[in-house]
């Protein structure tokens, strides 16, 4: 009996050391958890539960947002309905995971720690702006901080919305913003969307 009580006491020394690091891990990094937001807003991008893809909202008609899927994660994006695959990750391609698909394959190599270049800003809104890519998939590795920023610039370019919505819905919406990536956060507040826009072609 003294032996089982050790053994349990271990286990739940254990079970709060864990529960404590994953605190301070957030904390840390200011993890978004959508726990700050009263009432979250229901025409912010809407989760949805699928075994086969993580962190997957829908963010309009359009585009659809999430973390890396593996190869059977795209074969139900493309079930969905989903034509295109945008790829913010540096160092990861789709190749593989696509490979088996009949998915339209993008990528825009960006760092969560820097502000996107501005060619790469362009060429995103050129895919978005055309309807053959529709609707397409956006993500990085988590889809938190980088797939966050670009939906942010879809929701203003392409749905009018204010500054401070798009980036409020990035940051608090739930989809684990990490607020040590501030760079990306300014470059939404300062870009000029209007030149964006034409050199993108889009009126």
């Amino acid at each position: 009996m003294h032996v089982k009580w050790k053994i349990l006491s271990v286990l739940v020394l254990i079970t709060a050391v864990a529960a404590i690091s994953a605190c301070t891990f957030c904390n840390i990094t200011g993890r978004d958890t959508g726990k700050g937001v009263a009432e979250r807003p229901n025409y912010w991008a809407r989760k949805i539960e699928n075994p086969k893809l993580k962190n997957l909202h829908k963010v309009s008609d359009d585009l659809y947002r999430g973390a890396q899927a593996d190869e059977e994660g795209m074969k139900e994006l493309e079930r969905m309905g989903i034509k295109t695959v945008i790829n913010l990750r540096r160092y990861h391609s789709d190749d593989d995971e696509i490979k088996e698909t009949g998915l339209r394959f993008v990528r825009f190599k960006l760092e969560a720690s820097d502000a996107p270049d501005r060619k790469d800003v362009i060429a995103y809104l050129k895919v978005m702006n055309d309807k053959d890519n529709l609707p397409a998939f956006i993500h990085c590795m988590r889809g938190s901080d980088r797939t966050g920023m670009m939906c942010a610039i879809y929701r203003i370019v392409f749905q009018g919305w204010e500054r401070e919505e798009a980036i409020r819905e990035w940051t608090k919406g739930g989809f684990g913003y990490h607020s040590i990536f501030d760079d990306i956060v300014e470059y939404v507040k300062k870009a000029d969307f209007e030149a964006l826009k034409k050199e993108a072609g889009i009126k």
